[in-house]
């Protein structure tokens, strides 16, 4: 006679009656779980079996209907909610468009005044935009939320240090046009 059972939703047979018996006497198979062998109309819980003669081997490994003997020591634990196995996490953003066009500006911007600080905080910005995506198909989510996050710092810092000293240098270029003549 062969037996079937459930455990976490999944069906798991099927089984010899003598497998049946030593998972029931391990406890592996709990007195609520669902179990099923030819001849039974629909699934029951194996407390519900009759005629079952290993009834008496079953045994629980925690025996919630008993209070503890003592509480010296003893810690309530908790049972975690289920892990639901078709969680995906968000996509965090790259800057790696925003961080091409820092680049660029920082480019302008050595070549007209030879001042490479927003050229730098671009590289920076490029090299952690590169890290965002490796990090998540790694499923290291923090490192790719962290790497997005000085990507976004340094791209900022690199569009404002080019931008103020573009700025700058075209209000001198404009001013010094306009005084001479």
């Amino acid at each position: 006679m062969t037996w079937f059972y459930s455990k976490n939703a999944q069906q798991v047979g099927p089984i010899s009656e003598e497998d049946f018996s030593k998972k029931c006497a391990s406890g592996e198979i709990l007195t609520s779980d669902l179990v099923w062998k030819e001849g039974m109309p629909d699934w029951l819980p194996l407390s519900q079996v009759t005629g079952l003669s290993l009834a008496q081997k079953i045994s629980s490994p925690i025996d919630l209907t008993k209070p503890p003997e003592s509480n010296v020591g003893s810690v309530m634990m908790v049972q975690p909610p289920p892990v639901d196995v078709r969680f995906i996490p968000q996509r965090f953003p790259n800057y790696q468009w925003q961080s091409i066009v820092a680049l660029v500006l920082g480019c302008i911007q050595m070549l007209t005044i030879c001042i490479p600080l927003g050229l730098i905080f671009s590289i920076i910005a490029m090299v952690y935009s590169n890290k965002v995506e490796p990090y998540f198909i790694q499923q290291n989510y923090l490192a790719a939320q962290d790497a997005s996050k000085n990507a976004k710092i340094f791209m900022i810092l690199s569009l404002s240090m080019s931008g103020m000293v573009i700025l700058g240098f075209i209000a001198l270029m404009v001013v010094a046009i306009a005084t001479s003549k």
